[in-house]
């Protein structure tokens, strides 16, 4: 629920986005945005008048040189090990529009989320809105299909709704998954 980016155009050095500075800038993270539109946001707004600009102060020999910290104020994101993704979000506290936000933001890797039922295959999960509403203690984190067809994840205080829609890519994926697991089985 981090509301503030960044972005940071810096020299490059031996380390791993340790070298100097030449500048950074902020902006805000709207609720909901996926990560890819947040990385299209960061690079096509953000990073490239950034690194237009150092460009120029570089070219002009102007460009600042602001040391970075030894050692990161901020920790390292590490990967997720399988399956444990299904144990980050606390059904039964966090606020809907935090789960919301933050499997929005993953777009795609929606296993955080113990579906009723698997898409069908070839069908892709496409996360929709939410509503806050009450919800019983023993309905957190499980999803349910309602008489209306509509499927829904159950969060401390409402619903996350989503759907399955056909996607040729996650149809090849399932054909190729398939054909793997086959082979193994040989």
């Amino acid at each position: 629920m981090d509301p503030v980016g960044g972005v940071t155009v810096h020299y490059i050095d031996e380390g791993e986005d340790t070298g100097d500075i030449i500048f950074q800038d902020t902006f805000q993270i709207p609720l909901g945005i996926s990560l890819h539109q947040l990385k299209q946001y960061m690079i096509n707004q953000v990073g490239t008048r950034l690194l237009m600009k150092a460009l120029n102060e570089i070219e002009n020999g102007t460009a600042p040189r602001i040391p970075q910290l030894t050692k990161s104020p901020t920790l390292r994101a590490r990967n997720l090990e399988k399956g444990e993704e299904k144990k980050i979000i606390d059904w039964a506290t966090w606020d809907v529009k935090r789960v919301w936000h933050l499997v929005k933001g993953y777009s795609g890797i929606l296993d955080f989320i113990n579906y009723r039922d698997r898409p069908p295959f070839g069908h892709r999960i496409i996360l929709q809105n939410y509503i806050e509403c009450p919800i019983q203690d023993d309905f957190k984190g499980k999803s349910f299909l309602n008489a209306q067809g509509l499927r829904y994840v159950c969060c401390a205080n409402g619903k996350i709704f989503y759907k399955y829609q056909f996607s040729l890519s996650s149809l090849l994926l399932s054909i190729r998954n398939l054909l793997f697991e086959f082979q193994k089985r040989e």
